[in-house]
């Protein structure tokens, strides 16, 4: 019997295997592989007038890559429309990778609405192709709607293929289904077996979800070493939860000494990643002179982000340090916080705010 993963919003394939493929196969056409040796060194105007021609004259793996180009928006301003475009020219050809991009753009609602049929029409093209993403990913699709047991088994057997493949999501996939015992009988054991399996090999996610085994004692005992060795490897991959989580332990010494030195670097990191509960350490650290010179507009910036996420305590120590501060000095923090915010609103995030908040 086989299991299902949970998606994890750290498994970004977000079409960049698709996208400017720089794939492989290279044909043996001197204008594409002139146009991917632009590519690769960054001169993407080099690579599309290298393209073009080929793309237009029908070259499958051409069109594929002028997609990448206009959906990465390196040429300028992303243009979704005509990268879909290319993509479908390049996939009616039986091209994988565009075929597996198209599935990518509706399943998430890159730059479009969200389309889950269109999306498995796509992945199926791929999969059929022999592509363990697109068979993992269209296997998930239908599990939403498939409602016999025959139908859920096949789907499973595909994800078990996929992750036998060497597929990792699909590896974290089945250890979720037997963690959470969705489709399956609940075994911890299993778990971490499909866990281990995908996290060894450096999936990120399902070193964080054993970190979490292992430090809520769903084995049947608190194992702390476990647990951080597991959130080590996942926070030096720039998991955000897992570095706050690092310098939590630093900061109220879980594992050892207290080190406040430790603790600022790992909030620090977590904090530009825009992990709340780290902001709010990170203020708490610059508001005592923690690991780092107490610095009240600093603890002011990071209180004042932090809240903007919904963290209620941030709420209260912003207050807290305003109390300190003349109000010319804290407009200036506000305007560091407002100037941070603006600067690294394209890093992923996501706001929780329970209290309006200009910023």
């Amino acid at each position: 019997m086989i299991i299902t993963p949970r998606l994890s919003k750290y498994t970004r394939s977000l079409l960049i295997a698709g996208l400017i493929s720089l794939v492989t196969s290279i044909t043996s056409a001197a204008d594409l592989e002139s146009g991917l040796k632009a590519a690769r060194s960054g001169n993407f105007e080099k690579a599309m007038k290298e393209w073009s021609e080929l793309a237009k004259s029908g070259n499958p793996e051409a069109q594929n890559n002028i997609a990448g180009l206009y959906f990465s928006g390196v040429l300028g301003e992303r243009d979704v429309a005509k990268a879909i475009s290319w993509f479908e020219r390049a996939a009616s050809q039986g091209h994988t990778m565009a075929s597996l991009s198209l599935g990518h753009i509706y399943r998430t609602g890159a730059g479009v609405p969200n389309d889950f049929a269109t999306a498995l029409k796509w992945y199926a093209v791929a999969a059929n192709n022999g592509n363990m993403e697109a068979t993992f990913y269209k296997a998930l699709l239908s599990l939403r709607t498939v409602n016999t047991t025959d139908g859920i088994q096949a789907e499973l057997t595909l994800i078990q293929r996929a992750a036998n493949s060497g597929f990792l999501p699909a590896r974290h996939y089945i250890g979720t289904l037997y963690n959470t015992g969705r489709f399956v009988q609940k075994d911890m054991t299993n778990a971490i077996k499909w866990y281990k399996s995908a996290a060894e090999e450096g999936h990120i996610e399902s070193q964080f979800v054993l970190a979490n085994i292992f430090l809520n004692g769903e084995t049947g005992e608190v194992d702390l070493a476990k647990a951080t060795q597991w959130l080590q490897q996942a926070a030096s991959k720039g998991h955000p939860r897992a570095q706050y989580m690092l310098g939590y332990f630093e900061f109220n010494g879980v594992v050892g000494d207290k080190n406040y030195n430790q603790a600022f670097e790992w909030f620090n990191n977590a904090a530009h990643l825009w992990e709340k509960d780290a902001q709010y350490y990170l203020g708490l650290s610059y508001y005592e002179g923690l690991g780092t010179v107490k610095n009240l507009k600093e603890a002011y910036k990071w209180f004042d982000l932090a809240a903007n996420g919904g963290h209620l305590e941030a709420h209260i120590m912003r207050s807290a340090v305003a109390s300190h501060m003349s109000p010319e000095h804290i407009g200036e923090a506000h305007l560091m916080a407002q100037t941070w915010f603006d600067q690294n609103h394209d890093t992923p995030h996501r706001h929780d705010n329970l209290i309006p908040h200009l910023h």
